[in-house]
């Protein structure tokens, strides 16, 4: 069970990880092609395979185009698993003995474990110590002015829900926060005019339209998980980046052309600052990088619309690309057992639920179905006008490996009307040292 979680986990990882360097390639290369809007929405597409445990739906994934006929039976057989090891058990008097290797896996999963746990403790302190701070320490006076151009603002980006707005002269940049009850924080020292008032409240507002707060949550829960991986770490400074980007060019959509340079100005004004309050939970108008900021500016002065077609091209090669490492996956755990002169190869779940496995082979390939009945597997050419009513059951394969032979445990289904046997993935295989079939 242990071995199946952290297999899930670097399949998912895997997944996630060339998802994203695909949108990587393609970011560099269109940058400027693409609106801020539909680089945000491309990189997003990552997060599924980061956060789902989709490896585990890969049986339901196969029956799905096996039923349809879009997928032969052939290819489905062939789609096993890279990821699995072999672990050794010994079994002397009904004590089981863990191998070296799976003593060390037992052990890396336990640290694995504990470090995603401390991960998630210190964000969840963070995120209540600055809350407690904005909430309880910070407050000054709003003018008249701030809120009135608060209020018209968020009618203007059509904000329906409550938000805080505060002002305070322990921050140096104006930044939003809160997941269900947004904040919006400016500093006192924010330039007096209406106009940059508007635009830095208008990206704000932009945040929390966006749902920002909550993805980053999201990411949050994602590099616990994930936090081995190299990769992760660019994908979160890439999904930071889009979001400034999206509510840069939100902003903007309510401002007329001739306010781009205004805004470049105050974007460069801020980004002098020193941003004290920059982590995952802070949205904040003025970035944390020069190198970023540049982009921003590129993107505003520079940037044109995307072809839509273009944007679902890659999209589509993402999907492919994130589905094919995932269901390359295979559900089957296999373990080596120990016990006199007798090798075979169990996964876990089957170790646990069974003690024997009868050795007798009527047939070098055949089909158990549900009741017990044995049918041999033969290559049976499909009727065109049979409708193949399916029972399910069990494909046993027994194949010769020099002095001994092995046997191979299928799920499959059988037509009751022509007899054609369709086979899923493989799940079991057990091994002797000598063939007792013969």
């Amino acid at each position: 069970m242990v071995r199946t979680i952290i297999n899930v986990l670097l399949v998912m990882s895997l997944s996630g990880t060339l998802a994203f360097l695909f949108w990587l390639i393609a970011y560099g290369l269109y940058f400027l092609e693409f609106k801020a809007k539909w680089l945000r929405n491309l990189n997003m597409l990552v997060i599924p395979f980061f956060l789902f445990p989709l490896p585990l739906f890969r049986y339901l994934f196969c029956k799905l185009f096996l039923d349809t006929g879009i997928m032969p039976a052939s290819l489905a057989r062939d789609i096993e698993g890279v990821i699995d090891k072999t672990y050794m058990i010994v079994n002397q008097e009904n004590t089981f003995i863990f191998s070296a290797c799976q003593k060390i896996l037992l052990t890396a999963s336990t640290c694995m474990a504990f470090i995603s746990l401390l991960y998630i403790a210190l964000q969840c302190n963070r995120y209540f110590k600055l809350r407690h701070a904005i909430r309880n320490n910070l407050i000054l006076p709003l003018s008249k002015q701030e809120v009135w151009q608060f209020n018209k603002t968020k009618k203007q980006m059509q904000i329906t829900q409550d938000v805080l707005f505060i002002k305070s002269s322990r921050v140096s940049g104006p930044f939003t926060f809160g997941i269900f009850h947004p904040v919006i924080v400016i500093p006192d020292d924010l330039p007096k005019t209406k106009k940059a008032l508007h635009m830095v409240l208008g990206h704000e507002f932009a945040h929390i339209r966006h749902k920002d707060s909550f993805f980053s949550l999201i990411v949050c829960i994602m590099l616990a998980m994930h936090w081995y991986n190299i990769f992760y770490y660019f994908f979160l400074y890439f999904f930071k980046m889009c979001n400034e980007l999206y509510s840069d060019e939100t902003t903007l959509e309510m401002l007329p052309d001739v306010e781009k340079f205004a805004y470049c100005e105050l974007l460069i004004e801020l980004s002098r600052r020193k941003n004290i309050l920059s982590d995952l939970f802070t949205l904040s108008f003025m970035g944390n990088a020069s190198k970023q900021i540049q982009r921003r500016i590129d993107k505003i002065m520079k940037g044109k619309k995307c072809k839509f077609g273009m944007a679902v091209a890659i999209g589509s090669i993402m999907l492919s690309l994130g589905l094919g490492s995932t269901f390359a996956y295979a559900g089957a755990n296999e373990m080596q057992i120990e016990s006199g002169d007798t090798f075979s190869y169990k996964s876990e779940e089957e170790f646990l639920l069974e003690t024997s496995i009868s050795a007798n082979t009527p047939y070098e390939d055949y089909f158990i179905d549900e009741n017990g009945i044995q049918y041999p597997c033969e290559d049976i050419e499909t009727r065109a006008i049979c409708i193949h009513e399916y029972v399910n059951g069990t494909r046993r394969v027994h194949t010769k490996v020099g002095n001994g032979c092995r046997r191979d445990y299928y799920h499959a289904k059988r037509c009751i009307i022509c007899g054609k046997i369709v086979s899923y993935d493989k799940y079991y295989t057990e091994s002797w040292v000598t063939c007792p079939h013969e």
